[in-house]
């Protein structure tokens, strides 16, 4: 009797180049979402702390753009980042979907609500009196724009949280789309499901074909 051996290709290891470019731009990505939000973390304090409510409210007394800036520029990132910091220390390998579905409820009100204040949404305050006294920067000489910054302040959080919205939009789009794809593509694998063919060789060198 003769004895053959099957003769297999061993799976290359090396890694795909669309995937490391992929993943190296998310890192990149993130990492320059999260140093932008440090930075206007520190602009929103030094804006709150050296344009007070009464400052505001002396000028535009129906706004609520100081108290935004407060709670989405300062309470609400620090209680998001409190928030991540205590799932990576319960080690918590993925979000919940429901979670993240809460999160871009909050993130599309802030937004709203961001945009309401800054120039006035129909339907809503609909107040332009900080787009029309603190909305543009005042070059003259000795002018005083902390109302401004301010201003820019909530604009570029409002401008954040749509990039990180649309983030989390996408990505439960494309877990979505990926479940659609992989269930079609199991179907289809299971109908044409057939057995392959391996070459092998016999012990006098004459090469045949087995099926594994």
């Amino acid at each position: 009797m003769d004895s053959t051996t099957v003769v297999s290709s061993p799976k290359s290891d090396k890694p795909n180049p669309c995937e490391c470019c992929g993943i190296t731009l998310a890192g990149v990505s993130l990492l320059g979402i999260a140093g932008f939000a440090l930075y206007n973390f520190i602009m929103t304090i030094i804006a709150v702390i050296s344009f007070t409510n009464n400052d505001f409210e002396y000028v535009c007394p129906n706004s609520e753009l100081w108290w935004g800036a407060l709670f989405i520029g300062i309470i609400w990132p620090f209680m998001l980042t409190n928030g991540a910091k205590n799932a990576a220390e319960n080690k918590e390998e993925s979000t919940p979907f429901l979670q993240v579905f809460v999160w871009v409820c909050m993130l599309t009100a802030f937004i709203i609500w961001a945009w309401d204040q800054l120039w006035g949404v129909p339907g809503f305050a609909n107040d332009t009196c900080a787009m029309d006294n603190f909305g543009t920067y005042n070059s003259t000489d000795g002018a005083d724009n902390d109302g401004h910054k301010l201003f820019t302040a909530v604009e570029y959080w409002m401008y954040l949280y749509m990039v990180i919205d649309a983030i989390f939009i996408l990505g439960i789009c494309g877990i979505g789309g990926f479940i659609v794809v992989g269930s079609l593509s199991e179907g289809r694998n299971n109908k044409s499901n057939s057995p392959r063919s391996a070459t092998v060789y016999n012990s006098n060198g004459v090469r045949g074909s087995d099926h594994v």
